[in-house]
């Protein structure tokens, strides 16, 4: 279900499937991350080669007219910050972040990153 409303072609669970750095592939990259989107809930999740699950979670936003993506990661609790830090594979800063919507269907998501001295991180994600 979609709680508080629809949410358009992003609900449900994306395959990050292709990362790269400034056009080239992230070779650290282990093609074992997927993105939640739930109501306004973004939750990323790190599958490992045992099947152990490591999740973080933030919330996400868009720009009124669909070209933007904004990332929230400043939540806490008492307990640590560290469900509330990006994945780190991801490259993406602990805190807000704007992701630009290069395209995006019913099935791909192509997303974009850059950060204050020039570095491009481009996301290219599979609806699961």
């Amino acid at each position: 279900t979609q709680n508080n409303g629809h949410i358009g072609v992003n609900f449900g669970m994306w395959k990050l499937e292709e990362l790269t750095i400034n056009g080239e592939p992230d070779t650290a990259y282990l093609d074992n991350v997927v993105w939640k989107f739930h109501s306004s809930i973004l939750s990323m999740v790190r599958i490992s080669d045992h099947h152990e699950v490591f999740e973080c979670y933030g919330t996400w936003s868009e720009s009124d007219d669909g070209k933007q993506m904004f990332l929230n990661f400043t939540y806490h609790d008492n307990g640590g910050t560290w469900k509330y830090v990006p994945l780190s594979e991801t490259h993406l800063p602990e805190g807000l972040s704007t992701l630009d919507i290069l395209s995006r269907s019913h099935g791909e998501m192509h997303l974009r990153y850059t950060t204050d001295d020039g570095t491009c991180y481009e996301y290219r994600l599979e609806k699961w």
